[in-house]
């Protein structure tokens, strides 16, 4: 037994402790695992990094900070390759990491050991026809082929003739990101960005830890658009804008959206925008929105080639 007086002070220790035990616990833990995930970072960059994308491949919205990280390390990421990659994402070579299979959306991974399978018991395929000899029709279907060409795995039994307009380049980049999630093979703003480079005041990845309300101009392309109608009648919009640093979302109030014009203002556009960022949180927890209030888009030009043409009609 024990005495109410001794069982109140027991408790009264264990809720002192607890106001301090339990956060210098995970602070210590936390300070290990930071010390070791920094010195594999720095004496085995190219594994560290394939093992940090290959821990995303289900949930992928953090994959193109990395591979902006790993081009600013010097390390290659290389699209998926039906005769190289593996389930995972892998070191190839020093400096050079393949991504993996499994992060192609809508690949399974009975037709993934299918593949890795076949490629140890034969002689990899020279052609696409050699390929879709051997592969079973039950696992590669018609949308299992399109995700696989989509994402560039099976460019390397493929040849091109002519060089691509940008215009066809940035489509089969579209393709690309449709499939796995990030533009990997290049990002198509890296052909454009001299072109709206002058009107940006930061990228993306900068406006992390901005304060909220700081008006900023940045570029990038328009994904996952949604514009709705509010109870007022009033349309309003949310978005993706990615940029070679990454992604954020983005909103246009009822009150910005009557400037932007829709005709333009659509799903893959490409342009800058003039906003003010939104801070939701605090410290480590902190969200970072684009509340957007003019929108400029990039001259088409500069995609599909050619020169502007005006024209002007004659009064009578």
């Amino acid at each position: 037994g024990m005495t109410e007086t001794l069982a109140n002070k027991l408790f009264s220790d264990i809720e002192f402790f607890a106001g301090y035990g339990f956060n210098r616990a995970h602070a210590a833990s936390y300070a290990v695992i930071a010390y070791w995930t920094a010195w594999l970072k720095v004496h085995y960059p190219d594994e560290y990094m394939a093992a940090l994308m290959t821990s995303c491949s289900e949930k992928r919205s953090r994959l193109p900070s990395y591979l902006h990280e790993c081009k600013r390390m010097g390390i290659e990421v290389a699209a998926p390759s039906i005769l190289e990659s593996e389930s995972e994402f892998k070191v190839s070579n020093p400096g050079r990491i393949v991504f993996g299979l499994s992060a192609i959306d809508g690949i399974g991974e009975a037709v993934i050991e299918k593949v890795m399978r076949d490629r140890e018991l034969r002689e990899p395929p020279k052609t696409l026809y050699e390929f879709m000899r051997y592969c079973d029709p039950q696992l590669l279907n018609k949308g299992t082929l399109e995700k696989l060409i989509y994402s560039g795995a099976l460019d390397d039994l493929t040849y091109e003739t002519e060089p691509l307009y940008q215009k066809e380049k940035f489509d089969l980049l579209t393709d690309e990101k449709t499939s796995l999630g990030l533009y990997v093979t290049e990002h198509p703003l890296e052909a454009l960005w001299t072109h709206i480079q002058g009107d940006v005041s930061h990228e993306l990845a900068d406006l992390e830890g901005l304060s909220s309300r700081a008006r900023v101009r940045v570029g990038g392309i328009v994904s996952e658009l949604n514009v709705r109608t509010t109870k007022a009648g009033r349309k309003m919009a949310t978005f993706l804008l990615e940029d070679t640093t990454g992604t954020m979302e983005c909103l246009v109030f009822p009150g910005d959206f009557a400037s932007f014009d829709e005709l333009l203002f659509k799903e893959g556009a490409i342009g800058v925008f003039e906003g003010d960022v939104i801070q939701d949180g605090e410290d480590d927890a902190a969200q970072y929105r684009l509340a957007c209030k003019v929108f400029s888009p990039m001259d088409s030009a500069h995609l599909f080639g050619g020169l502007p043409l005006t024209l002007k009609s004659k009064s009578k």
